[in-house]
C-alpha cells in the first residue's frame, strides 16, 4: 500500500525515518558513511535535513507513535513492523521506488529447459535468473535472485555444454 501511495502521488522519491531502535539492513552504515542516510540527534535536525517545519515532523511522527501504540496504522494499514519511533538519534535519508525483481519469464525445467505451452522442452533452448518464471510463484524472499542466477546459470551452461560434444 505504501509503494501504491507513492505512485499514486507521483512522487519521484520518499523521506524514511527510522530511529536507534529500528532494524538496520547490511549497508546501513556504508548509507550514513556516505551521506545517503543522515544521523540526526533530535527531529529539529530531521526537519532541518528534510527541509520542513519542525511541527509538520513532529506532528507525524506524534501520529504514527500513536498508532504503533494502538497495533494499528490508520494510514497505510500496515500489520508488521509497527514500533515508536523515539529513541534519538534518528536516521534519515530519501528512497526511491525501483523494480529491482521481475516475477515471471520463461516456464523453465530442472535443468534450466525453457518449456513451450504443452509443458515440453525447447530444443537447445535455455533460461536462467529473472529471465526464468514460475521458479518462485507470485512473489519471492528477498536475496533469491543471485542464487537463482547463479544456479540456473551453471545448470544451463552444462545442459548446453552438452549440445556441442
Amino acid at each position: 500500500e505504501i509503494s501504491d501511495t507513492v505512485l499514486t502521488l507521483g512522487l519521484p522519491e520518499i523521506w524514511v525515518l527510522t530511529d536507534s531502535k529500528s532494524h538496520k539492513g547490511p549497508s546501513f552504515e556504508n548509507r550514513v558513511k556516505n551521506g545517503i542516510v543522515n544521523k540526526c540527534a533530535s527531529l529539529e535536525e530531521v526537519a532541518a535535513v528534510m527541509h520542513c517545519p519542525v511541527s509538520n515532523l513532529g506532528d507525524t511522527v506524534m501520529a504514527y507513535n500513536f498508532d504503533a501504540a494502538s497495533g494499528k496504522d490508520s494510514q497505510f494499514h500496515k500489520t508488521t513492523v509497527l514500533q515508536q519511533i523515539n529513541l534519538p538519534p534518528y536516521f534519515v535519508g530519501k528512497e526511491k521506488l525501483a523494480v529491482h525483481y521481475c516475477c515471471g519469464g520463461l516456464k523453465c525445467d530442472a535443468k534450466a529447459r525453457v518449456l513451450d505451452i504443452y509443458e515440453e522442452p525447447i530444443g537447445g533452448l535455455y533460461v536462467a535468473g529473472e529471465a526464468s518464471g514460475g521458479i518462485h510463484g507470485k512473489n519471492r524472499m528477498g536475496g533469491c535472485s543471485l542464487v537463482e542466477c547463479v544456479v540456473f546459470g551453471r545448470i544451463a551452461g552444462k545442459e548446453a555444454a552438452k549440445l556441442s560434444s
